[in-house]
């Protein structure tokens, strides 16, 4: 059996198809249900059946598409992490303590250093 793209990407990041996002899995079941296409089309041809060289493209088109998803899911994991995070951030920073209002007296105007 052939090797595809997406199986050498998925190897490279130690990835089974339940670690695979929603958009990752959805294109590996675009690629899976080509394949058993191809293969039920050889099955009907026999042995003599090879692959034209649009249904080539085709099947390397779909294993491509796997592994931008898979590029796109591991690149971006982590800035998705940060951005989750923030929103606690900016709730801590509202709940700090807030400095007391002190009432304000002539001698705190910026116009006294000028001695107006």
């Amino acid at each position: 059996m052939a090797k595809f793209p997406h199986e050498f990407t998925m190897k490279k990041y130690n990835l089974i198809e339940t670690d695979l996002n929603e958009d990752s899995y959805d294109a590996l079941q675009d690629f899976e249900k080509y394949l058993s296409h191809l293969q039920d089309l050889k099955g009907k041809a026999g042995d003599a059946w090879t692959m034209n060289q649009e249904q080539q493209k085709k099947i390397n088109r779909l294993s491509r598409a796997i592994c931008l998803e898979i590029e796109y899911m591991v690149e971006e994991a982590p800035e998705e992490e940060k951005a989750n995070t923030k929103p606690e951030e900016v709730e801590v920073l509202k709940e700090a303590p807030q400095p007391e209002a002190r009432e304000h007296d002539a001698s705190d105007s910026p116009f006294n250093i000028f001695g107006f």
